[in-house]
């Protein structure tokens, strides 16, 4: 057997004993005497024996396994809520697999079915920007598969969330702004259809409405959580007759993809133009001048989703919950 896998029967075998009882012996049952049960473990163990995870699952009706779903791992955001979640699985007794849609829905609806089959006691998702169709997280509901989404979350789809207050700190980034003089704010959205892009946007709006500023269509524009969707929209927007004197970004991505054209065409910043982003992303403290931007609990998000996890889980029925963590603004040179 050397250099092979022992199984329960090679056990069993080499000790003359039935697998029944090594089964036992192993597990510390009372039905065992303590001579036996000494001789199966310690045998156990210098043959470094593992327990068949998978087997033992489909005996149990669990595999103590987690599984996650992310559009794409190297985002700090999600890197971070990843982290959060292993955090508290691990503490737990479970294993964590994650998997990255690369933001495509057809391999978000691939990846859950293999999930599901490969037999996750829970599943945690943050949905690919071209999620647009939800029949996928019906096999997972069939199944009896306990869905929590996070961050990016439909209606559509029957599940508990986990999600940051997305429209008021918007409002209150632009409302900053504003209180510092500034009146032409562009916007730089998300993909359109995705909630986060509305609440945000709805931010920025009603900002501009409480202090009866004038909402110019052409200073909101879609590009996306990319660097290059930020440098896109400020070019568009540096060709306006009018420019802007202030950005508020959908993420820090986009706010440095922005800061990225302006400086391009020596543009600066904040002496010509202020820029908030969102979400915190380490590059923002790296740039110059230091992005402002909005703090969210990413790590603290991922932990919340993995308590609430193991519980319904632990759970035969349970009811949805949907969670709302604060954000925080934090200000830097971007818009002194």
């Amino acid at each position: 057997m050397k250099g092979e896998q022992y199984t329960l029967k090679d056990l069993a075998k080499a000790l003359n004993l039935s697998v029944s009882t090594v089964s036992r012996a192993l597990r510390n049952h009372p039905d065992v005497n303590e001579a036996t049960k000494k001789k199966v473990q310690q045998f156990a163990e210098e043959v470094e024996f593992q327990k068949n995870p998978i087997a033992s699952g489909l005996r149990s009706h669990k595999t103590n396994a987690i599984g996650v779903i992310v559009p794409e791992i190297a985002n700090y955001f999600f890197s971070q809520v990843i982290d959060g979640i292993q955090t508290v699985a691990y503490k737990a007794g479970y294993n964590v697999l994650i998997c990255v849609s690369d933001e495509s829905l057809e391999k978000e609806q691939a990846i859950t079915r293999h999930l599901i089959n490969s037999r996750v006691d829970g599943l945690l998702v943050a949905l690919s920007v071209e999620t647009n169709r939800y029949e996928h997280f019906d096999f997972v509901h069939r199944k009896n598969v306990p869905l929590i989404l996070i961050d990016r979350v439909v209606a559509q789809v029957p599940a508990s969330t986990i999600t940051t207050n997305n429209y008021d700190a918007s409002f209150e980034a632009v409302e900053y702004l504003i209180h510092k003089g500034y009146q032409r704010i562009a916007h730089i959205a998300g993909p359109k259809g995705q909630a986060i892009t509305e609440q945000r946007l709805n931010g920025y709006l009603e900002a501009l409405k409480k202090h009866e500023i004038n909402i110019h269509e052409k200073l909101i524009q879609y590009g996306g959580y990319t660097q290059e969707g930020g440098e896109t929209c400020t070019k568009t927007f540096w060709n306006l007759e009018e420019r802007p004197d202030a950005i508020f970004a959908v993420n820090d991505r986009a706010a440095i993809g922005a800061m990225r054209f302006l400086k391009s065409i020596q543009v600066k910043i904040p002496d010509q133009v202020s820029i908030i982003g969102f979400n915190n992303n380490p590059m923002g403290e790296i740039i110059e001048p230091a992005l402002s931007t909005i703090v969210q609990p990413q790590f603290e998000m991922g932990e919340l989703a993995a308590r609430l996890i193991l519980k319904q889980i632990n759970q035969e029925e349970y009811s949805y919950q949907h969670l709302t963590l604060p954000s925080k603004l934090t200000i830097r040179q971007s818009t002194l």
